[in-house]
């Protein structure tokens, strides 16, 4: 892996989780007064994104502890790391991508909000279901988590778990009540992307919660033709006899 040019011993440390060294170089870095205020506030935001990213509880808290004294603010800043991450993400939103649920956990408990989102307008929640991230979306819906908030094309949490295919977040969404019925800037719903990709479980716990049969999407497609177009004829046979039952 290639480190960024701009990164430093600590950012380092702080990737690996050795926290005595983290600890220690932070030490040496006050005692010499290396930063400024502002900057060392920027600098420990990095640090704390880091460890969020990598799933390093204890250099986290330690952070936390005993170098962090605002937490509000290292908390909620949107924050790249070139070389590990590249959207402007908040430490809950890259805890939650990755499937740390300990960090996630640990976050939530120091006060961090859960529907900060990305500089995509992904939420935490829409992160781990586009992830497959079962555990840490429980342990959002647990903490308020708004269960369809949309981001910039119109995706909501359940339409990234359909579209990529990870059916226990679906039913994890669906049994937490999210919405079948909301679709993105291409007129898809979770239904139409289950569709598409012809999963046959994710497709019948959508028909099961009542996710629209007729609804298209902007080429004028149906769910069933979704799955007709994308060759999965038998998906398109389950959704047209629902089409049939519904009707009847």
């Amino acid at each position: 892996m290639f480190w960024p040019k701009s990164w430093s011993a600590t950012h380092l440390a702080t990737f690996f989780g050795l926290n005595r060294i983290v600890d220690s170089l932070l030490e040496a870095e006050l005692q010499r007064g290396a930063n400024l205020a502002e900057e060392r506030m920027y600098h420990y935001q990095a640090l704390v994104a880091i460890a969020s990213a990598r799933g390093h509880a204890s250099t986290l808290r330690m952070l936390l502890d005993l170098h962090c004294p605002r937490e509000g603010s290292f908390l909620e800043a949107q924050v790249i790391l070139p070389g590990l991450d590249e959207t402007r993400a908040t430490p809950l939103c890259l805890a939650a991508k990755n499937g740390h649920t300990g960090v996630s956990a640990l976050l939530l408990k120091r006060g961090a909000a859960p529907d900060t989102p990305d500089d995509s307008g992904r939420t935490p929640l829409s992160l781990a279901a586009a992830n497959g991230h079962v555990k840490v979306g429980a342990l959002l819906i647990d903490h308020g988590a708004k269960l369809d908030g949309q981001d910039v094309s119109g995706r909501t949490p359940l339409i990234w778990a359909a579209e990529e295919v990870h059916e226990d977040v679906v039913k994890l969404l669906l049994e937490a009540g999210c919405k079948p019925q909301i679709k993105d800037d291409k007129g898809m719903s979770a239904l139409s992307y289950a569709a598409k990709n012809g999963h046959r479980g994710i497709v019948e716990a959508l028909i099961k919660c009542g996710a629209p049969l007729e609804d298209r999407d902007v080429w004028g497609r149906r769910p069933s033709e979704q799955a007709r177009h994308s060759g999965h004829l038998a998906i398109a046979g389950i959704l047209e006899a629902a089409e049939k039952e519904r009707v009847e």
